[in-house]
């Protein structure tokens, strides 16, 4: 009869195994699953950042030209990241322009479309190909595709 309950004893404390054994792996794969839905919330929120936080849309922006009156920039974007109320712009830069402008103040260009009228065309041109010969067969591919 003891022996009977020694058993009975030992049988369920393997299924008292077993059961922790399941409830360890569906809390492992609970917890698996849930590191992997906070990668993917994570990777849209960025995605959704960019265009929030972002006036420039980094798959069509380019290149560009930055003159605050008396220092100006001319480059290329390598990436635009979302940060909160804003964005970090790394750049290549082309060349740095010491020309005042006439109207003083902040203005930029950007993106993949070049400026369409003759003067600032030629401005563009100028400031762009200066330092930088890549700049240069970019541009000219710009003005053989859109002619």
């Amino acid at each position: 009869m003891q022996k009977s309950k020694i058993e009975e004893l030992e049988k369920q404390q393997e299924q008292y195994k077993n059961k922790a054994e399941l409830f360890e792996k569906q809390q492992n794969n609970i917890t698996n699953s849930t590191r992997i839905l906070a990668s993917i919330v994570k990777t849209v929120k960025e995605k959704q950042d960019e265009f929030v936080f972002t006036e420039f849309n980094p798959l069509q922006t380019q290149y560009f030209i930055l003159n605050n009156g008396s220092v100006g920039l001319a480059g290329r974007v390598l990436a635009i990241d979302a940060v909160e109320n804003g964005s970090v712009i790394r750049i290549s830069l082309v060349n740095l322009l010491s020309v005042p402008v006439s109207n003083i103040g902040f203005h930029a260009t950007w993106g993949n479309e070049k400026p369409t009228d003759a003067k600032a065309l030629a401005k563009w041109q100028q400031l762009t190909i200066q330092h930088h010969p890549e700049f240069h067969s970019a541009i000219n591919a710009w003005s053989m595709a859109r002619h």
